[in-house]
């Protein structure tokens, strides 16, 4: 039940007609949507990400708003979409004669005409232009690349005007720089032995402008570079995120606690490649406009500030690789530490009931004290950096004003010169310090793009590499062709060369003992993991041809090991169908036997649900997954021990609705209770990962009796 006329669904409508076939939930699937919407706005993220073109990348299509008036229109822009006054869309196919030839997306391929008079009375004014996409940004939830550059570099390099005018105001910014020195210069040489005091106002108000200009592009340059880094920001956010929703499991982090670390440190790469280090990168080539002022005015003293800056990046070069290997070791502990206290909350329950607190305890206070001490070191060389930097200034200014005097007694220098050499070389200096200090803070900042990177790296099951048959309605015909599979990091086979055809409206449980393979049969057929060996055909096609958010859009799938969402018990069953009415949403409620659960409570289907469902009975929270799987009417059902936690009340009513819906689709039912087999006709039980028995259940009952 999704949203028939949206702009997605005109996209899609688009791309069957005139592109690739595709089908809407595929455009729609990973896009940022409110869990009470019935689909993504066209713009998120404060209007900084249009999920429109990103469903547009998906075909290789761009799209582009405007408002336009029809009639002026050339025939070559045409078919387009057009933007309805009821927040609808549709697709024009052409206008001819004065009249609109549109079609509407929950109409199909039926053309629709109208007058022009009679279009405009329901038209918004508004079209989307849909073309070809040769260059622009591919696939943002795959890589966001642009023109073929990186994930993370494609963003930077959107921001290219931006700092082609940072640079710009640097520019000025720096030239401004001269003008203390040059005012100081001035009045000690000029203005104070001849009483010049007209002069003196003039030179002050000149400067006092100068040092107000400077001031304002000083905070233009920040607002820019601020406004570079939050478009990058939300950019590689987005993008980082969609795909680690896209991974495979079996490339998805293995250690929730050391990839959340990760996420968290990479905001430190952000910082480093936006604001700060561009601060520092474009006023470094500046470096040598002040140097060859200190030169005009006071000749061979501008090598004392050369030396200077020469020492501290000699000194930033010596310490930087003991520097990295101790912020490593820093980041490594911070994963340990992480990982502990994610898994200590998570297992909140458990520590108590096996009074296990105690060896937490140890294990966090050994990890923070570890920590403490690499983080310690880290801290102590980072900062040493500066502390060097400082001692150097310092020095050169002594420096300077050694060197100056004797140039003063050889009549070389005046005062004004070597009090303007003094003030521009720490100006010279500055910069240098501030990358030094860029290259200290650079190793942290490899460290966690590189953790980030490696599962950037990973091609999602979207990707836009892949390619999928247009197909978006499943039958339930499912055939296993001599299938093995061994999970990563694994050597033994979870299942072995295992072969079993299903038909159509067939009702089907699987059996075993438990690593019997029941459960990985599940996750291969959801698409979670590619097989080792052999293939999987659904509907006589190749499951991997068939794009993974139509296979799992067609099951209705109940786990074994459920999870519920903070919120409400509404947003919780209808996340695979937002827009389903609650005719629809109470009729799930009633097959997973808990309608009159809810009806009961105060706040009914609006009740909220905890973290998890920790705040729902085990039965209760198994029911809610129950009834969330049936919100749409799928035609295969994939039920792993949908009844483990329930009482045996509860079990007999769901059991008895199973039935009833489970009519003509096709039905598989893993578990390891006799009385669920009520639900099924023919029973496949595995042991070891290999097919021991296929056939009649009541036949499976009298081999397997002593087992049963």
């Amino acid at each position: 039940m999704k949203n028939q006329n949206t702009v997605f669904a005109a996209l899609s409508l688009y791309c069957s007609l005139y592109q690739t076939s595709i089908n809407q939930e595929v455009l729609e699937a990973g896009l940022a949507r409110a869990s009470n919407a019935s689909a993504p706005d066209i713009l998120s993220s404060e209007g900084q990400i249009n999920n429109l073109q990103k469903a547009a990348n998906k075909v290789g299509l761009i799209t582009k708003f405007a408002r336009r008036h029809l009639p002026q229109l050339p025939q070559a822009v045409y078919p387009l979409i057009a933007i309805l006054k009821d927040n609808t869309a549709c697709v024009i196919d052409r206008v001819e004669n004065n009249e609109v030839y549109y079609l509407i997306p929950s109409s199909g391929d039926i053309i629709t005409k109208r007058t022009m008079e009679e279009f405009y009375t329901f038209y918004d004014g508004i079209v989307c232009f849909v073309s070809d996409k040769n260059l622009s940004i591919t696939n943002l939830r795959n890589t966001l690349k642009s023109d073929g550059t990186h994930w993370f570099w494609g963003t930077i390099k959107l921001s290219i005007p931006i700092y082609l005018d940072v640079l710009l105001a640097s520019l000025i910014i720096n030239i401004f720089v001269i003008a203390s020195p040059l005012f100081t210069m001035n009045v000690y040489d000029r203005v104070v032995p001849n009483q010049a005091i007209d002069t003196l106002w003039v030179l002050a108000i000149g400067a006092g402008v100068i040092f107000l200009l400077d001031a304002l592009l000083k905070f233009l340059r920040t607002w820019m570079l601020e406004v570079a880094a939050k478009k990058s920001d939300v950019l590689i956010s987005s993008a980082m995120f969609a795909h680690v929703l896209d991974l495979n499991l079996e490339d998805g982090p293995k250690n929730i606690g050391s990839f959340t670390t990760n996420f968290r440190e990479f905001d430190a790469v952000r910082n480093f490649l936006t604001s700060t280090v561009m601060t520092a990168l474009v006023d470094l080539p500046f470096v040598g406009i002040s140097l060859y002022v200190i030169y005009i005015i006071a000749g061979p003293l501008y090598i004392v500030p050369l030396v200077v800056m020469g020492l501290i990046l000699i000194y930033a070069i010596l310490i930087k690789t003991p520097l990295y290997n101790s912020i490593e070791d820093t980041f490594e502990a911070a994963t340990l530490k992480s990982r502990v206290l994610i898994e200590s909350l998570t297992g909140l329950k458990e520590i108590k009931m096996l009074g296990t607190a105690g060896v937490f305890q140890y294990r966090w206070e050994k990890l923070v004290a570890e920590l403490s001490r690499k983080s310690m070191k880290s801290k102590l060389l980072t900062a040493s950096v500066t502390t060097v930097t400082a001692t150097l200034i310092q020095l050169n200014t002594i420096a300077l004003v050694v060197y100056g005097v004797y140039q003063i007694q050889d009549l070389q220098l005046s005062m004004g010169g070597l009090i303007a050499s003094v003030i521009l070389s720490s100006r010279v200096i500055a910069p240098m310090g501030q990358v030094v200090s860029l290259l200290s803070n650079f190793d942290q900042t490899r460290v966690a793009y590189t953790a980030v990177a490696k599962i950037m790296e990973c091609v999602g099951e979207t990707a836009s590499s892949k390619s999928f048959l247009d197909k978006n309605n499943i039958e339930g015909i499912i055939e296993f062709r001599d299938v093995s599979f061994t999970y990563p990091q694994e050597e033994l086979p979870a299942i072995k060369e295992l072969s079993f055809f299903i038909k159509k409206g067939e009702r089907v449980a699987i059996l075993g003992k438990t690593g019997s393979g029941k459960s990985t049969v599940e996750k291969l057929l959801l698409g979670f993991y590619q097989v080792s060996e052999g293939s999987i055909l659904i509907d006589g096609i190749a499951s991997k041809q068939i794009h993974p958010v139509v296979l799992r859009d067609n099951i209705a799938h109940v786990p074994q090991d459920s999870y519920l969402f903070f919120g409400t018990l509404k947003e919780n069953i209808s996340f695979k169908c937002p827009n389903a009415n609650d005719a629809v949403l109470w009729n799930a409620l009633e097959i997973a036997g808990i309608g009159d659960i809810v009806r009961d409570h105060p706040m009914g289907i609006e009740m909220m649900v905890a973290e998890g469902g920790s705040n729902l009975a085990g039965g209760v929270r198994q029911a809610v997954v129950i009834a969330r799987a049936f919100v749409k009417n799928s035609p295969l059902i994939l039920l792993d021990e949908p009844t483990n936690s329930m009482d045996t009340q509860m079990e007999s009513k769901v059991r008895e609705n199973l039935k009833k819906v489970s009519q003509d689709k096709t039905f598989i039912l893993i578990t390891h209770k006799v009385s669920m087999l009520s639900t099924v006709d023919r029973v496949i039980v595995l042991d070891k990962g290999k097919l021991v028995f296929d056939g009649d259940k009541d036949l499976m009952l009298k081999k397997f009796s002593s087992n049963v």
